[in-house]
């Protein structure tokens, strides 16, 4: 198994509630149940950020659908955040 992460970075398209946050919380968990996918969601003043870890397709497949959700967008080309490495490189690193 190779391990892979993807951070990005989104706007959100109305402001999110606690109740809000709490509903997309726990359809996350029971869509995500019983998956090897890992990983934070954070919201702060109207943005999002989130680091999604796994293998390679699984994150891949989940960004896709997570990409069409319409409580956020992208950010501007020049501002977007897209990050995907394979950690078990950036883990040999710190090994020494």
């Amino acid at each position: 198994m190779s391990l892979h992460c993807l951070v990005y970075v989104s706007i959100a398209t109305r402001k999110m509630s606690d109740n809000d946050l709490q509903t997309l919380l726990e359809k996350a968990r029971k869509k995500n149940e019983g998956s090897a996918i890992t990983g934070m969601l954070l919201y702060r003043d109207g943005f999002f950020a989130q680091v999604l870890e796994g293998e390679l397709k699984d994150i891949e497949d989940l960004f896709a659908i997570i990409s069409r959700d319409e409580r956020h967008r992208r950010l501007p080309p020049d501002l977007f955040v897209l990050v995907a490495s394979e950690l078990d490189l950036l883990m040999n690193t710190f090994k020494h």
